[in-house]
């Protein structure tokens, strides 16, 4: 039930409907699929197939992610963080980042990671933010190189290198990054650490507006 309902949702091998779909990931989730549950928690938050309903979304994000789906995890800690269904609650958002990223959730990692460098429901560990960055940099993510690449050239939870911390973050913008693409063009216009170049500036700037 699940997998038909992911075909109807991304239109693979059949025509797409939300709306059939959203009943599908249902089905399923009364049954106790956990991805089920995640996704039909997804159509609830972003209004597919089925009325927004943020507090049912988050009720079925906590349920997957209680059984153990790693994405769901991630996904009701973004709720808890940003009160969206829920009361705003940081130390539990971290804790749920925590445990999806320690899964290999990539978004997760990155989530972690700012909750660690901001200390959001977490004392703040710089140390400890670098090594989640780098774990989700690892993977090739364009944030996570980004965050890297920032905590690298202002040295905070890792030995400071101007150079390289410019590097990861024009990778992160060729990557698409916005918050990269932004910091690189500033660099650009600036003459800071890479050469004056204002066309070059205003080239990456338009990648925004994509």
């Amino acid at each position: 039930m699940n997998s038909y309902g992911l075909m109807l949702d991304s239109g693979k091998g059949v025509e797409a409907n939300l709306k059939e779909a959203a009943r599908y990931y249902k089905m399923s989730a009364d049954k106790g699929n956990t991805d089920a549950i995640n996704n039909y928690g997804l159509m609830l938050e972003n209004g597919s197939g089925v009325e927004v309903n943020l507090k049912e979304a988050a009720r079925y994000f906590k349920m997957s992610a209680d059984n153990g789906n790693v994405s769901a995890m991630n996904n009701y800690g973004v709720m808890l963080d940003h009160g969206k269904g829920v009361e705003v609650n940081n130390k539990e958002a971290a804790r749920y980042f925590k445990m999806s990223a320690d899964n290999g959730n990539i978004d997760a990692m990155n989530n972690y990671g700012i909750m660690l460098e901001n200390g959001k429901g977490v004392a703040v560990n710089k140390k400890e933010a670098v090594r989640y960055y780098k774990m989700s940099a690892d993977t090739g993510n364009a944030l996570g190189i980004g965050k890297l690449g920032y905590m690298t050239y202002i040295g905070e939870g890792i030995k400071q290198d101007r150079k390289e911390g410019v590097r990861l973050i024009k990778l992160s913008a060729d990557n698409g990054c916005p918050e990269a693409i932004e910091a690189y063009a500033s660099f650009l216009e600036t003459w800071c650490d890479v050469p004056k170049n204002i066309q070059e500036a205003n080239r990456y700037r338009r990648m925004l507006k994509k």
